[in-house]
């Protein structure tokens, strides 16, 4: 019997329904494999480049060293900086994210900045590619520790330890005696180098699964030619695990200040932490000897105008005092809004006075001090958040690095909710100024100091909120002097104009760099007068003039790696004189400019993909409609919501299980014999404390076996989710790419 036409119709439609639900999976699965690495040509896993590498290395044809002159390196931030005695500079590594790709870069440049010259200098053997290494200077030789090699998904720590000759221009891999003592593999650690040692501190290892931080302090004996962990008493006050934080050395002491680390809360789940607190190390003992003394912590307070709580500053000594420049501070307030405040102001801690000062551009003219109007105030309010405040007005004799008090006369201070000081300077509200850059009817809007005749420390704000409090990350109201919101959501509008060459030009960040990074056009870009807000910049020290180099700054959903250079003479500090301008506006970015953008480019995929489809297949098809300007927010909020609540099971799993102790679960693509054979000391002597009957090594050793297979059977399900979970985060984190995720996952992995 021939089928009817209604049979026909019927088997089509379900034949078409199944290839299209064929079709979802594949495109499915292998984009799960594409975020784990297991296919694309673009992410290949990281053993197989660290083994291509390699290989070029061996099949370079450099057979003696040279030094070819060259143009400028291209643009790559976590790099490292390295003052020589000659003036010279070294420039070791680092990488760059064009959005899509992250290239990893491996060669060194001098550059001899009286001449501008660059040479890239080649040796027989070299380091691996690498970025947020650390590098010191001793004795004629550049020294190399850690870092890491990554991909966009995937990145590999190293612990190897090299020495670069500057007489004789070769490279050399440091080899010791007890390879026991050598530190663990580790990105964003500090090193510094005092009296023949070097001495490294912290940093953390991410294995994928989880993150360890470091508060372990090692110093290398160059003369010995070996290492030494510092072992501290249990008792001992030592700082908190953390990586990236200001680590320098002036005089016998080392300054620690700030970093950051994820730690658990009260409610034992995994929280971002920006540390604000201050340590001094005491490095005299050391003196009397590297192989047995023991140097000591001392937790400081932070007197005088300390940095706002932030990360990414970069820092260098300068006689007695340490210089810190710029950083950023994210707000989250635990839904869908975050803002990223984005620093380029200055600031100093005189190890001497331990205090901390805030350091202006100096305009030639002496500001009046009056002690009368802090003297009420504190009688009027208390002692409640005076401790900054009092120490701003005390007559400092140190001239150099304090430009002074505000005139309280002209200012209005009250205390927020939060018990902080704020001052409102009175002339600030003179006039009504337009917002720089609106979005909405009730964005902030933008004040702009009158008669302001120096230029200050600027912050650049951009993020998905639509009134971020920026109050948590500012000191004070009054220390903004300039400030750009750019909000995701929003283009960048320029309601002002100003005659070129007006002193309004040198006291703020106008629009137009902002604007020709955003349109990725080539307008003035460097019509400020100071360098442009960002976070890991590279400083140091040359004479007496402070030299600033690269960085990150983000402008919406857009990461820019800089490479422009800056100095400020330390003892004139009246102004940033621009050394090398720079390549950022000709950067072009790969990545989605924006959530609606990316959401845009998936919509048309999907309806060109589905064209010439029945209407069946349209409607199964969620990728084919469009979202309205309204819709995208919510969605967002429906996405980060989607996100916390993976977070907080995984955190439950890890928890429950106790999945965060090494000996007792294996670690990711560790096989159930390399797991027991990492932990089989944990393994037999639980067993052995387990009963009373006497057994001999085999018997433990085999019991010890049974009980490590029978854990790894028992958290197999577990871990099983957990991975689920991750890729349902990755697949999430796709759809949002907030700036939030590309601080913890990218730009700001190595705090």
């Amino acid at each position: 019997m021939a089928p009817t036409k209604g049979n026909v119709q019927k088997a089509q439609q379900k034949a078409a329904r199944r290839e299209l639900q064929q079709r979802k999976a594949a495109a499915k699965e292998q984009k799960k494999k594409q975020k784990k690495g297991e296919v694309d040509c673009d992410e290949t896993p990281i053993e197989v480049l660290l083994q291509q590498l390699e290989e070029e290395q061996r099949q370079r044809q450099i057979n003696k060293t040279q030094a070819v002159q060259c143009e400028q390196p291209s643009p790559r931030a976590h790099a490292s900086l390295t003052l020589v005695p000659s003036g010279d500079f070294l420039l070791f590594g680092g990488e760059s994210f064009d959005g899509k790709k992250v290239r990893v870069f491996g060669d060194l440049f001098k550059w001899d900045m009286d001449k501008a010259e660059w040479r890239r200098l080649e040796a027989p053997e070299m380091p691996k590619a690498r970025c947020s290494h650390q590098a010191v200077y001793h004795n004629d030789a550049l020294y190399i520790f850690g870092g890491e090699f990554s991909t966009y998904y995937q990145f590999h720590h190293f612990k190897d330890f090299w020495k670069f000759d500057l007489k004789t221009n070769l490279w050399s891999k440091i080899l010791v005696e007890s390879s026991t003592q050598v530190p663990s593999p580790r990105s964003g650690h500090r090193m510094v180098v005092w009296r023949g040692l070097l001495i490294l501190f912290g940093g953390f290892h991410d294995t994928g699964r989880d993150t360890r931080y470091y508060n372990d302090l090692y110093i290398f004996i160059f003369g010995e030619n070996r290492w030494r962990k510092i072992e501290f008493p249990p008792h001992a006050h030592i700082p908190e695990a953390r990586g990236g934080c200001i680590f320098i050395a002036v005089g016998d002491a080392i300054l620690l200040h700030g970093g950051f680390a994820k730690i658990r809360d009260t409610n034992k789940r995994v929280q971002g932490k920006t540390f604000t607190d201050s340590w001094l190390l005491d490095l005299k003992p050391l003196a009397k000897g590297a192989r047995t003394q023991t140097p000591n912590w001392e937790k400081i307070r932070n007197g005088g105008t300390p940095p706002s709580p932030r990360t990414g500053m970069c820092a260098t000594g300068y006689k007695s005092s340490v210089i810190v420049f710029g950083g950023v501070a994210d707000q989250d307030d635990g839904g869908t809004n975050l803002a990223s405040v984005f620093f380029n102001d200055l600031h100093s801690f005189d190890m001497t006075k331990r205090r901390w000062y805030r350091l202006e551009l100096k305009d030639g003219k002496k500001k009046n001090r009056k002690r009368q109007p802090c003297e009420q105030l504190e009688q009027a309010v208390g002692q409640q958040g005076l401790v900054e405040e009092q120490s701003n007005c005390e007559n400092n004799a140190d001239e150099e690095y304090s430009d002074g008090e505000e005139n309280w006369k002209e200012t209005f201070a009250y205390f927020d909710a939060k018990g902080r000081l704020v001052k409102l300077r009175l002339q600030d509200f003179s006039e009504v100024k337009q917002p720089l850059m609106p979005t909405q009817d009730d964005a902030p809007r933008r004040r702009e100091p009158d008669n302001e005749p120096a230029v200050h420390g600027a912050s650049l704000v951009h993020g998905n909120e639509k009134n971020a409090d920026t109050t948590e990350t500012l000191s004070s109201l009054s220390e903004i002097h300039s400030c750009v919101e750019a909000h995701n959501s929003a283009e960048c509008h320029d309601t002002q104009t100003q005659p070129n060459g007006s002193p309004a030009d040198a006291t703020k960040i106008d629009a137009a760099p902002l604007r020709a990074l955003e349109t990725q056009k080539t307008p003035p870009l460097f019509s400020a007068d100071m360098p442009l807000p960002r976070l890991h910049g590279m400083l140091c020290v040359r004479g007496s003039n402070l030299v600033l180099m690269g960085g990150i700054m983000e402008l919406g959903s857009k990461e820019i790696t800089l490479d422009d250079c800056w100095t400020l003479n330390l003892n004139k500090r009246d102004r940033w004189i621009r050394v090398l301008e720079g390549t950022m506006h000709e950067q072009e970015w790969q990545g989605a400019d924006s959530d609606h953008e990316s959401s845009n480019e998936s919509d048309g995929d999907a309806n060109s993909s589905s064209s010439g489809s029945s209407s069946l297949e349209s409607d199964e098809l969620d990728d084919g409609t469009s979202e309205s300007d309204e819709e995208v927010p919510r969605r967002q909020g429906n996405v980060q919501r989607v996100r916390r609540r993976v977070q907080e099971e995984i955190q439950q799993l890890r928890e429950q299980y106790d999945l965060d102790d090494p000996l007792e679960t294996p670690a990711q693509g560790e096989c159930l014999r390399d797991f027991f054979d990492r932990t089989r000391a944990h393994w037999i002597e639980k067993v052995s404390t387990a009963g009373n009957v006497e057994r001999n090594s085999k018997e433990l050793t085999r019991e010890a076996f049974e009980a490590a297979s029978a854990r790894v059977s028992f958290i197999r399900e577990p871990l099983h989710r957990i991975d689920e979970l991750l890729r349902l985060d990755e697949d999430q984190a796709e759809e949002d790419d907030s700036p939030n995720d590309r601080h913890t996952g990218h730009a700001l992995k190595r705090h």
